[in-house]
C-alpha cells in the first residue's frame, strides 16, 4: 500500500523527500526498502490468495454464493483448490462477504 502511494508521486517529488515526509506522520519506509519493495516479487500466499478470491468472485452469480465460511472451504475443497478454513475466512473477511 505504501508502495504504490509512493510510486503514484514519485515523479512529482523525489522517492527521498517522500519517504522523509512520509516519517514526518509516523510512517517510516527508506528509500532502499521502497526499491527494494518494487523488484520483489509476489509471494506465494499473494498469488494462492488470488486464485481464491478469483474463485470466491466467480462464485457470486451461483447458488454456493450464500454459503457460510465452512461450507465454502468444503466447496472450494470438491472444486479442486487446496484450502484452509483460516485461509477461506480471510479472504472472505477481506471481501465482506456475508457470513
Amino acid at each position: 500500500m505504501i508502495v504504490g502511494f509512493i510510486d503514484e508521486y514519485r515523479q512529482v517529488r523525489g522517492v527521498g523527500s517522500i519517504c522523509r515526509a512520509l516519517c514526518e506522520h509516523g510512517i517510516q519506509i527508506a528509500p532502499r526498502t521502497y526499491r527494494k519493495a518494487r523488484r520483489r516479487p509476489p509471494s506465494e500466499r499473494d498469488i494462492t490468495d488470488a486464485y481464491l478470491t478469483n474463485a470466491l468472485l466467480d462464485a457470486q452469480d451461483a447458488p454456493e454464493a450464500v454459503y457460510g465460511r465452512r461450507k465454502m472451504t468444503r466447496w472450494l475443497r470438491r472444486q479442486g483448490h487446496e484450502v484452509a478454513l483460516c485461509t477461506v475466512d480471510r479472504i472472505m473477511r477481506e471481501l465482506a462477504c456475508p457470513a
